[in-house]
């Protein structure tokens, strides 16, 4: 999946690293509950973790926005990635465990920082995380541009030095004409300036639901997906994670 990187990306992907050795800080106490176990982890591991539960396995269950499942044991001394299965369920714990806690609450997302762009009808909906010199955010417009059934609303923020560039975006008449003329016709908005702190709104909502690249996707359904699918995979699932549309 092509996806431009964010900090947060860089940060969790870490975690590989992590497990090549053991945690070397000593096994110490025995935490007594989640809130040790949530300490212990952000301090070795340098993550933050969005909760921690038991396993009936014997492990701790540690998991990180916006999908990232990994175990460790009691003293947080070892990492554990990997999948763990119910062998009499043939349930995938890890799995079942990441999709649920990548779900956003689709209401709850603030519709009036977005960039709404409707194509034709708007039947489907789709909220999407760009950053304004993303090539993938761009490759991902002319999918939108093609169709006649979607209606996007786009959560612009920016990455490195392009907040110059997003500014004049979000400032424009028309914002939404600016952003289409821009990721789609390659047309840089117009100098100009205004009250830009929804840039620092949607940098800051992206980080609190997780979003670890752009483009990121999110659906009515609450699922998400990174990166840019082919044109017919995007059909498909806005189809699919629209009910009821």
């Amino acid at each position: 999946m092509k996806v431009c990187e964010v900090a947060l990306g860089r940060k969790l992907a870490g975690l590989a690293a992590a497990a090549l050795i053991a945690l070397s800080s000593g096994a110490g106490a025995v935490p007594a509950g989640e809130e040790q176990v949530k300490a212990l982890v952000a301090s070795r591991l340098g993550v933050r973790p969005a909760s921690v539960s038991r396993t009936p396995f014997g492990l701790w269950e540690v998991s990180v926005l916006p999908d990232r499942v990994f175990y460790v044991d009691p003293s947080v001394r070892y990492l554990i990635l990997g999948e763990a299965v119910d062998i009499e369920t043939r349930e995938n714990l890890t799995k079942a465990r990441a999709e649920r806690i990548s779900r956003v609450d689709w209401k709850s997302l603030p519709k009036e920082d977005a960039i709404r762009v409707k194509h034709g009808s708007g039947r489907y909906r789709v909220a999407v995380f760009a950053d304004a010199t993303c090539v993938y955010c761009r490759l991902l417009e002319s999918h939108f541009a093609k169709m006649q059934d979607v209606d996007v609303y786009t959560y612009v923020f920016p990455m490195k030095h392009s907040r110059p560039v997003a500014k004049n975006v979000v400032c424009a008449k028309d914002p939404g004409a600016a952003w289409t003329g821009l990721m789609v016709k390659g047309e840089k908005p117009a100098e100009t300036s205004c009250d830009d702190s929804v840039l620092d709104r949607n940098s800051a909502l992206a980080v609190r639901i997780g979003v670890a690249g752009t483009p990121t996707l999110v659906f009515p359904d609450g699922s998400r997906l990174g990166g840019v699918p082919s044109y017919d995979d995007l059909v498909k699932e806005l189809r699919k994670r629209n009910p009821g549309s």
